[in-house]
């Protein structure tokens, strides 16, 4: 993610910018209205804005423009890092969001300081900063039926009832606990201030290479939240019998899974 940088001692970093990737909601009627005045900015400065809505090859793209709220963000984050690239090898291109909905968290600025954000990245003064990302699958029988890519976070939860769910979960195949309860959040540090903050789950650094593993309810006086190494692998097999387990990724994407599912 691309992040302002306004100390004046800053050392300019020369960003050679020649096209930009927009992703925004384009049925919004702000989004509309800003378009054409964001495309005589780009023009002037001699840059190409174009207008991606889906998972394409994104390759020649210096930055990725959002505008929308974080919902966006997380939506583009996903795509850009699954386009041409692998869980091992992910693509990686810089991601500029601006702030035209509720919720803008993740975002740089605010609409209002667009153009001025913009001029900045054209005479340098920006950092990237870096965000780790879940790469996750999903098998059934031992063959895997899906997988995903998060920046937020991975929740797992009955999708019907208030019954509890069981969960088992391994951390470098060796069995951290049985977790009964409503569910798990899985959380990167990314969104450690949102589901996993409101379930009592500790904030962590954006920068620190872990994973948080906040159980929801749990029906035990000694299961809390843990902070795992990034490097490490983390298994959860689905142990509830008769009920069917949402997974939900970012709040976005959905899977449906079944007992003996990890």
């Amino acid at each position: 993610m691309i992040q302002q940088v306004h100390h004046p001692e800053f050392d300019r970093r020369m960003f050679s910018v020649k096209r930009i990737g927009l992703v925004a909601n384009f049925e919004k009627k702000e989004v509309r209205a800003l378009i054409p005045k964001l495309q005589n900015f780009c023009q002037k400065k001699g840059w190409k804005l174009d207008k991606v809505t889906g998972a394409k090859n994104l390759n020649g793209y210096d930055f990725l423009l959002t505008l929308g709220g974080d919902g966006t963000i997380l939506k583009t984050a996903r795509f850009a890092t699954a386009s041409g690239g692998s869980p091992t090898t992910p693509k990686k291109i810089p991601i500029l969001g601006i702030n035209v909905g509720s919720l803008g968290f993740l975002a740089a600025a605010e609409v209002k300081d667009i153009y001025s954000v913009l001029e900045n990245i054209s005479q340098g003064r920006y950092l990237v900063e870096e965000r780790t990302m879940f790469a996750g699958q999903i098998y059934r029988r031992k063959r895997k039926i899906n997988h995903f890519l998060a920046l937020n976070d991975c929740v797992l939860r009955n999708p019907h009832s208030v019954r509890v769910i069981n969960l088992e979960v391994k951390v470098d195949n060796h069995l951290v606990s049985e977790y009964q309860g409503d569910g798990l959040i899985l959380s990167t540090p990314t969104g450690s201030t949102a589901y996993n903050l409101a379930a009592g789950g500790p904030l962590v650094s954006p920068e620190l290479p872990v994973f948080i593993l906040t159980p929801l309810c749990p029906h035990s006086l000694t299961l809390r939240p843990l902070i795992i190494s990034q490097e490490a692998e983390i298994k959860i097999r689905i142990l509830s019998n008769g009920q069917e387990i949402l997974l939900s990724i970012d709040g976005q994407e959905e899977h449906h899974l079944k007992i003996g599912d990890e």
